[in-house]
């Protein structure tokens, strides 16, 4: 924790007007504007619950991270923190896998050591804390199998940086926002990803 003394993270309160409503908007469009059938309704149903849990697991991470940082001596905010990000992690998994499910495709090759890798292992490693602790991948000195450093979420094997936090979290707003009316999702994902129509 010593080692811990600054971090960047913005307020994302406010990083999509309809932020707050996704869902509701999502379950009153797919009932007057568009049918959406079974299993995709499901799917986009729990991608918005999952999205906005994620947002609200950062804002809650960011706020005891910056209490930590300013009170290093208050070292419960800097443990509940890490349980926040720990949760943000699972939260941006599972959303990203219900909206890009496995018939479409993994979200990574293993050994490329992209975003969605790093994250999955990171997100793994917090969620099978047992198995961290038998296979030794902990440090001598720590409690945490998952810590936070000046970059970022850190193990003993994998990092993600806060920048690329916030940068999934900013797409996975617009992702949000396009998901939450069904009749015109379609069109507004590919615009999102310049996807040739």
């Amino acid at each position: 924790m010593s080692k811990f003394t600054s971090a960047t993270l913005p307020d994302l309160s406010a990083i999509d007007s309809e932020q707050e409503h996704w869902l509701g908007n999502f379950i009153l469009n797919s009932i007057m504007r568009a049918n959406v059938q079974s299993p995709q309704r499901q799917r986009l149903f729990n991608f918005l619950r999952r999205s906005h849990s994620a947002f609200e697991e950062y804002s809650s991470a960011r706020e005891l991270t910056l209490k930590y940082l300013a009170n290093p001596e208050s070292k419960l905010s800097y443990l509940k923190s890490v349980g926040h990000w720990e949760a943000l992690l699972g939260y941006i998994w599972q959303a990203y896998r219900l909206i890009l499910p496995k018939e479409f495709g993994n979200l990574y090759v293993k050994g490329d050591e992209s975003f969605f890798e790093r994250l999955n292992n990171l997100y793994n490693k917090s969620k099978h804390v047992d198995g961290a602790i038998v296979d030794e991948k902990y440090f001598e000195d720590s409690p945490l199998c998952v810590w936070l450093t000046n970059e970022g979420l850190k193990s003993t094997d994998e990092s993600v940086t806060f920048v690329e936090v916030v940068e999934t979290l900013a797409q996975l707003a617009q992702l949000s926002a396009a998901v939450q009316d069904p009749l015109t999702m379609r069109d507004k994902i590919m615009d999102l990803f310049q996807i040739i129509r």
